[in-house]
Formats: C-alpha cells, sequence, structure tokens
C-alpha cells in the first residue's frame, strides 16, 4: 500500500514539474574545486517570469500640448436684418416652444452694449412697440437676454406652477472679422509668438487662459481684456501684449458693407478640453 501511494506521489509530482517546464539542475565541477556547483538551466526563464520591471524615476512624464482657440463672443447668433424684420420673439428664437407655452405672465427683452443695458417688457410673445425700437436699434455685438415667464398645469397638483426661459441672442455681422491670410496663419503666428512665454505654464482642465478683445471697423485690435487668469500675472502680462500687437484684421462687414467692430475671445487651454 504504502508502495503505490509513494509511486503516485511522484507521478503527481512529475506531472507539475512538466507543467511549469521544469529542468532538473545539472552538477558541474569547477576545476581545482572539490563542492560542486548546482546549475539550473532555466534560472533566467523563471527569473524574467517572477522578477518585476525596475521603476524608471528619470521617466519624463508626457505633457499635454495646448490648444489655442480664436472665436466671436456670441450666444445664439441673429443678425440686425432679422431684428428689424420680427414682430415676434418666435421669429427670432431659434426652435421657439409656442404650441406648449400657453399662459404667459411677461417676456422681458434686455439690450446690452458696451456695459449699458436697456430693459423693456410686453405681455406675451409678441413684440411691443418699445420692444420693436429695442430690436431696431440693436447693432453687431450687442447681446439681449430675452426672459419669458409663463405658468404651466402641474399634471399631480392641476395647480398653475410658473415657469421661465432665458434665451441669449448675439447680433452677428454679415461677414465676421477676420484674420488676413485665414485662421491656420492667425494661430501659427499665435504659437510663434508666445512659445518662450507658455513654455512651463501649466495649466489645469476646466480652466484656461481667456482673453477677450475687439475687431475694430479699421481693422485694429482693441478694448484687450483679461477674462480668465492663467494663473501666473506675468504669463497673462506677455500675452495681454501679444493680442495688442497683432496684425490688422479685416473687419467684420454689415449686410450693406459697412465695418463694423466685432468682439473676439482668445483661449489657451489644454489639447481635447
Amino acid at each position: 500500500m504504502k508502495t503505490v501511494t509513494i509511486t503516485s506521489l511522484l507521478a503527481a509530482l512529475t506531472l507539475v514539474f512538466s507543467a511549469f517546464n521544469w529542468v532538473s539542475p545539472s552538477v558541474k565541477s569547477k576545476p581545482g574545486n572539490s563542492k560542486n556547483t548546482v546549475q539550473y538551466s532555466n534560472a533566467d526563464s523563471i527569473q524574467s517570469i517572477w522578477t518585476p520591471k525596475p521603476f524608471d524615476n528619470n521617466e519624463t512624464p508626457k505633457k499635454i500640448p495646448l490648444e489655442y482657440t480664436v472665436r466671436p463672443v456670441q450666444g445664439h447668433s441673429v443678425t440686425e436684418e432679422s431684428l428689424q424684420n420680427a414682430t415676434s420673439i418666435s421669429e427670432v428664437i431659434p426652435n421657439y416652444p409656442s404650441k406648449w407655452i400657453e399662459h404667459y405672465t411677461s417676456v422681458e427683452i434686455a439690450s446690452t452694449l458696451n456695459n449699458q443695458t436697456v430693459k423693456v417688457s410686453g405681455p406675451d410673445e409678441k413684440l411691443t412697440s418699445a420692444q420693436k425700437e429695442l430690436f431696431n436699434s440693436a447693432t453687431v455685438s450687442t447681446n439681449l437676454d430675452i426672459t419669458v415667464h409663463f405658468t404651466t398645469e402641474n399634471n399631480i397638483t392641476k395647480k398653475m406652477d410658473p415657469q421661465q426661459m432665458n434665451v441669449l441672442l448675439s447680433v452677428v455681422p454679415a461677414v465676421n472679422a477676420s484674420y488676413y491670410g485665414g485662421y491656420k496663419i492667425m494661430i501659427e503666428y499665435l504659437k510663434s509668438e508666445t512659445q518662450s512665454v507658455v513654455s512651463n505654464l501649466e495649466i489645469t482642465r476646466g480652466k484656461p487662459l481667456e482673453i477677450l478683445f475687439f475687431v475694430a471697423p479699421t481693422g485694429d485690435l482693441d478694448q484687450v481684456s483679461l477674462e480668465n487668469s492663467s494663473g501666473n500675472t506675468e504669463v497673462d502680462a506677455a500675452l495681454i501684449e501679444v493680442i495688442s500687437q497683432m496684425p490688422k484684421w479685416k473687419p467684420a462687414l454689415t449686410a450693406n458693407g459697412t465695418p463694423v467692430k466685432q468682439q473676439y475671445l482668445f483661449i489657451l487651454g489644454l489639447e481635447g478640453c
């Protein structure tokens, strides 16, 4: 019985060693040495499996490149011509939900240009004479904030609940201001002028540097101001200087070809954000 058990145990061990591709150690004698040295022919393969790759402390993490963006400052765009021809707010607000707004409380229109705001209210979606006058006076870069107050029936209580909808419209020119040579050339210019300044700049995700500026009817850039800091005052000042010193642009144009002022936003943030 003992012989059978020992035989079975040896057979099991043989299978285990075979599964791990075990190679029996060979015994070699070094010349002049009475002791034998045991060498395993598969030692390297065992070490490669069980020894982890050492961490390289000198490895430099990849830096996410900065992305340059320049775009007009605007909400939902609307032209001067559309405002002048409008008789209701539904004609200038895209996809206005006329069908499910039945009970109006009031409609307020606030017109803002150069930090000056004028507000005019009406009873419903149809424009009053004062609201039409406000629309007619709106020029390029004017922001129109339309607030609609209304009520809807609550399906549970059957009472009329107050609701509010806000829409921001920006009066845009027929032709946007543009950089001579095109957008790609402008971005290349900005990168070349700011590379030394931003080379070591660290910008966190979700908090890009933002600079506002106007393209005047002459094509000059003015009213350059910091909207959101990079966190480094020296970098902020240097980039404001670069924007201020940019070459002239082609100014924005109205439908009749008149040059007008237009506001733009320069954004410097992490690529892909």
